[in-house]
């Protein structure tokens, strides 16, 4: 008999946890799961980009007596940034600009050189997300933003752009300010945008704008 007895003791002690959680549980309803870690729709951080557009430059060095010409050329411009939160990025960019101008645009050569020209501009550049529309998720996807950047602009033929092209090279402070608007797309790494820029170039106060689409990868 007492054998018996602590045998039910024994088995009792064994289910009453089971009956208890299962007591604590609505009839039906499902187990409880840990919930994930939330991801993050919009990769920030190091990044890659690239920028094809169009420029222009009005205000070309010339000649005493003659008109200063305008020029619109493509540009290829590349860059690496870092996104500090959602709101500012800091980057260094390359650019490369080739344009057009026709042949009777002789510049300070004295016929030497006519034509084309083309302009390579390193620099350093900043950007302010400063409002940002959220799709059907809840989820800031697109952004408008304004970005100014700074750099030194160096131009080939040298002879189309000073007096003494043996002696000096032509090299000009660069910088330009404008707006643009990013979409971050849903495969989260990638994200597309448009760029307005007006540029101007401190040593001949030539001037300019550049209508750039846009693509970069952050890792």
């Amino acid at each position: 008999m007492r054998r018996t007895l602590l045998l039910g003791v024994a088995l009792l002690g064994a289910i009453a946890p089971a009956l208890a959680l299962a007591q604590s549980q609505a009839p039906g309803a499902a187990p409880l799961l840990e919930k994930e870690a939330p991801v993050d729709e919009v990769e920030r951080g190091f990044y890659l980009g690239a920028d094809v557009g169009v420029s222009f430059l009005g205000g070309l060095p010339a000649a005493p007596g003659t008109p200063s010409p305008s020029s619109w050329g493509l540009m290829l411009r590349l860059e690496a940034g870092y996104d500090i939160g959602r709101y500012f990025t800091v980057s260094l960019f390359g650019a490369f600009a080739a344009y057009g101008a026709g042949s009777e645009y002789i510049g300070f050569s004295n016929g030497v050189a006519s034509g084309a020209f083309t302009q390579l501009i390193p620099g350093l550049a900043v950007r302010f997300n400063a409002i940002g529309f959220a799709d059907g998720q809840g989820v800031q996807r697109t952004w408008l933003y304004v970005k100014a950047g700074a750099g030194w602009a160096f131009f080939q033929p040298q002879a189309l752009f000073t007096p003494t092209p043996a002696t000096s090279s032509y090299s000009a402070f660069y910088a330009f300010a404008g707006l643009g608007v990013q979409y971050y797309t849903h495969l989260r790494h990638f994200s597309i945008g448009l760029e307005v820029d007006g540029t101007y170039l401190g040593k001949s106060n030539e001037w300019g704008f550049m209508v750039t689409p846009n693509i970069r990868y952050a890792f």
